[in-house]
């Protein structure tokens, strides 16, 4: 069974944390891009409310890069609450899946909800020991999970 990729949305794969909407998006597209070739199911895990998410996906062209989708209008609790990653593994069926995080509050929450997590350092963050792995870009992960058989 193939492991499907969680991602974070701000931080992660668009930089909005630091400009709205100002984003490198080329920089998350061609990892994006040989993560589906490879087969990997991708969804998104975000604390930010559906009508942003919305609005950067439309921005991004990404709208159907990402099935399911969680945002912090479909959970009570927010990040570094576990329920937004048991929400999930919820909606896909318990299948293995792969956090990518770029903060300690996800990492603590894909920790707590028993996920493994690969960190990509956000702003002003530093390497999450908790992380199963930490990376220094989004494009360094289809590689990494080229290595890891655990989620092949």
């Amino acid at each position: 069974m193939t492991t499907t990729i969680i991602f974070d949305l701000d931080g992660t794969l668009v930089n909005t944390e630091a400009l709205y909407l100002k984003s490198n998006v080329k920089a998350a597209a061609q990892p994006l891009a040989a993560l589906t070739t490879a087969g990997y199911p991708l969804a998104l895990a975000t604390s930010s409310p559906r009508h942003y998410v919305d609005v950067v996906l439309a921005a991004t062209g990404w709208q159907r890069q990402f099935h399911p989708i969680l945002t912090g209008s479909d959970v009570q609790a927010h990040k570094p609450d576990p329920e937004m990653y048991e929400a999930m593994k919820v909606k896909l069926g318990n299948v293995p899946a792969v956090v990518v995080e770029d903060t300690h509050v996800g990492v603590e929450a894909a920790v707590g909800a028993g996920l493994p997590v690969v960190m990509i350092p956000g702003i002003a963050q530093k390497p999450d020991s908790k992380a199963t792995a930490i990376l220094s870009s989004i494009s360094e992960l289809p590689a990494w999970l080229k290595n890891q058989p655990a989620f092949a």
